[in-house]
């Protein structure tokens, strides 16, 4: 993983032009859906939508290259299902911090488009609830890890401090204590702000 990230950075550096613009700070605010799609040990599989939101910082090198760390909340996963007299539900909010690398150039004066990549360290806490004839209990369940994060972006400069921003990102991980596979997809808009 670590090696993959260094691979970017050198690419992305040699790939920027001698003449570059001043380097500079940058943060951002998001808003959009996250698509949660599960999948359990028995292959059953489910989705549902929340709504996601992001805060965060950026470093920019040139217009080809950025290093960006974000706090990204998800929404929550919240999935049930009934058969032979009981029922089962998991509920589980996911979030992550990620930090990761923003590579790409402009296709105008205005508009840059770029590419994401990095790692995420994510948590969840979830409840599983279960139900039948003689009763109800949940259990509260705890997990987190890292993994890679993907996307692509597009940005929209107003002004030389000011840009609207729209982005897809991906993040594949398993939370091991109930044994599901998530893939989180997300679709923003946003604001980005430069000093």
């Amino acid at each position: 993983m670590k090696n993959l990230l260094c691979s970017i950075v050198v690419a992305s550096s040699i790939a920027a032009p001698v003449a570059f613009a001043e380097s500079q700070f940058g943060v951002f605010a998001a808003l959009g859906q996250a698509k949660l799609s599960a999948s359990f040990e028995n292959s059953t599989s489910e989705s549902n939508t929340d709504t996601s939101f992001a805060i965060g910082g950026l470093y920019v090198f040139n217009e080809n290259f950025a290093l960006e760390g974000r706090y990204e909340d998800f929404g929550t996963f919240d999935y049930s299902e009934s058969y032979y007299g009981e029922s089962y539900a998991i509920k589980s909010d996911v979030n992550a911090l990620s930090l990761g690398v923003r590579a790409g150039g402009a296709v105008s004066d205005s508009i840059n488009l770029y590419a994401r990549l990095g790692v995420s360290s994510w948590d969840s806490d979830a409840t599983f609830t279960v139900a039948d004839s003689w009763g109800r209990g949940s259990v509260p369940i705890s997990d987190s890890g890292a993994d890679l994060y993907y996307g692509v972006g597009a940005e929209f400069s107003l002004s030389s401090q000011w840009a609207i921003t729209a982005e897809y990102s991906g993040l594949e991980t398993e939370l091991k204590e109930i044994e599901m596979d998530i893939k989180v997809t997300t679709l923003n808009l946003g604001v980005a702000f430069y000093f």
